[in-house]
């Protein structure tokens, strides 16, 4: 009798921690959701069989004025091209480089003084659903300068919004300057082997239901270094992006 009862004792205990367990991490990985969808760029709308394909294959992501010519042509180097990895690295003439994780990756680019053209690329994705007023959310994302660019840049940030950054009437291939990154990296990136992360956070109001990333100051405003003084592809800066985040400040992976 005493060791039925025993028994029974043990596998209450164990049912017991069992769903202890269970609660607990199906808590944490609640706790860890990126509102961000499709973040490491890894999900196509059709096969990844060359090194770049258009920003348009990548579902969740697109280039501000999305319905204009950049975004639409079918092959434009203005405009953000999703690069894809698979057997070897995707050696282009312009970058040599892995992802950061996955076969998923975005070259981004702005010409800086020398051309005088305020020339920017923005990357804007889709989140899940709009964030919560008031709430402090996490934003990360990295980025890796590329071999053939002229000029490591600075400034390079994050800014969210309800999406009228992509349908405000303006130049879609110029500095937006009226718009104010919540994350931004005053720094210079000109690390060509690693990635460098750009992290920080923000209280929002609401309304966001996209993140744009980009650089937002003009080239006046925007600092500079010569990196490769032979660059053939003129005197822009440019670089990669992959795995892009956003989450909740007060979640166990960040508190």
């Amino acid at each position: 009798m005493k060791v039925k009862i025993a028994n029974r004792i043990f596998k209450s205990s164990s049912a017991i921690l069992l769903c202890c367990a269970l609660f607990f991490c199906f808590s944490q990985v609640k706790a860890q959701v990126n509102y961000v969808l499709n973040p490491s760029l890894e999900l196509l709308d059709s096969a990844c069989i060359q090194n770049d394909m258009p920003i348009k294959h990548v579902p969740h992501w697109n280039c501000i004025d999305s319905s204009g010519y950049w975004t639409n042509s079918p092959w434009s180097v203005n405009t953000c091209d999703i690069c894809c990895n698979q057997s070897a690295a995707p050696l282009n003439g312009r970058f040599n480089h892995y992802p950061r994780t996955g076969k998923g990756m975005v070259y981004n680019e702005a010409v800086l003084p020398g051309a005088g053209t305020n020339y920017r690329d923005y990357l804007q994705g889709h989140l899940y659903k709009p964030l919560l007023a008031g709430k402090t959310y996490c934003v990360c994302f990295y980025v890796c300068q590329t071999q053939q660019a002229y000029y490591s840049v600075s400034n390079i940030g994050a800014y969210l919004d309800d999406g009228n950054i992509d349908t405000a009437i303006h130049t879609h291939d110029v500095a937006q300057t009226q718009y104010t990154p919540q994350v931004m990296e005053s720094a210079l990136v000109k690390d060509t082997l690693h990635w460098t992360k750009v992290e920080g956070s923000f209280v929002a109001n609401g309304t966001e239901k996209f993140i744009t990333i980009g650089i937002y100051t003009d080239d006046a405003h925007t600092n500079k270094a010569i990196y490769n003084i032979n660059s053939l592809i003129g005197q822009e800066g440019c670089y990669l992006v992959d795995d892009v985040s956003v989450i909740e400040s007060d979640t166990k992976a960040y508190a």
